[in-house]
């Protein structure tokens, strides 16, 4: 079990000491309250945990019912939601912790890759993020839910898996990278070169430069590489899409098709058509507007 944890900054250096009395559990097991005096829960405290950084205290925990909840405490005001346990990945969603995602060995990631899914039990919160930079992970994108996609070397995983606020920490597969459809070609034994859309999560220069060359060296072709953006394509037998969907600096892969009219893919996608068929609704008559009226400063995450 992880210790609860005060994570300050002291001395430019990240420092990690007990703090049992930011969160206190009342006698009789049901109510969770903060020093500030905040209650936090009537409906009963298990499995809960608590973490403390200088400018925001959190905790976690079970309630009664078996639902996960948390509390992010900042000036004495609370946010208190239900936690979201499930990771989303391509067509499938998985609780990291109790399940293990169902792939095929060829589509699980390689030990000693650097691409890495990291689940908090709560949200995620900006100290966050400056204690996986402290131990020298690079943030790359968030994940549904509560998770976020990092690039850190494998030999300090387990350092990030000890810290208390996180929950799973577990490889980013090529599975979890290639579009449902793509999943029987990227396991043939051999087949024909095909031509694919890749996405990555790094614009570097370099980075793009390393995917060009290994693409090149698995006998491969790239066609595309956006200056400024996250898109490659690149023309790739089976093995060479396995190969390439294991590099750390790809997000996802779905097939290349030719440019084309897709605004009837977007009426599908949106359910425009759906309501237009159902219930005879045109829109004709009707107006919208979206309005922009500035940051709301007064939003918990400021």
């Amino acid at each position: 079990m992880k210790r609860q944890a005060c994570i300050a900054w002291m001395c430019g250096c990240l420092c990690v000491a007990p703090a049992w009395a930011q969160f206190v559990v009342g006698n009789d097991g049901k109510t969770l309250h903060h020093q500030s005096g905040l209650e936090l829960s009537q409906e009963g405290v298990h499995e809960w945990g608590q973490v403390h950084f200088p400018t925001v205290d959190v905790a976690w925990w079970t309630d009664d019912a078996g639902q996960p909840r948390f509390a992010v405490v900042r000036d004495d005001k609370a946010l208190i939601k239900v936690a979201q346990h499930t990771l989303y990945v391509q067509d499938r969603g998985f609780d990291p912790v109790s399940e293990t995602p169902t792939a095929a060995a060829r589509l699980l990631a390689k030990p000693g890759g650097s691409a890495w899914v990291v689940q908090f039990h709560t949200q995620p919160l900006e100290p966050y993020r400056d204690a996986l930079a402290a131990l020298g992970a690079d943030v790359r994108k968030y994940m549904a839910q509560q998770a976020y996609l990092v690039e850190v070397p494998a030999d300090r995983v387990a350092a990030i898996r000890d810290l208390a606020f996180v929950r799973a920490v577990i490889p980013y597969h090529p599975a979890f990278k290639l579009d449902p459809l793509l999943v029987p070609t990227a396991l043939a034994t051999d087949g024909d070169a095909r031509r694919y859309n890749l996405l990555l999560h790094d614009r570097s220069v370099d980075r793009k430069a390393e995917l060009v060359a290994a693409i090149t060296v698995l006998g491969g072709t790239v066609h595309t590489v956006s200056k400024g953006g996250l898109l490659a394509s690149a023309t790739l037998t089976p093995a060479a899409l396995r190969a390439v969907a294991d590099r750390p600096e790809i997000l996802a892969i779905d097939e290349w098709t030719p440019i084309g009219t897709d605004i009837g893919h977007a009426r599908q996608l949106s359910g425009v058509d759906g309501v237009r068929f159902s219930f005879g609704m045109t829109g004709d008559g009707v107006r919208g507007e979206v309005m922009d009226t500035n940051v709301r400063a007064s939003h918990f995450d400021f």
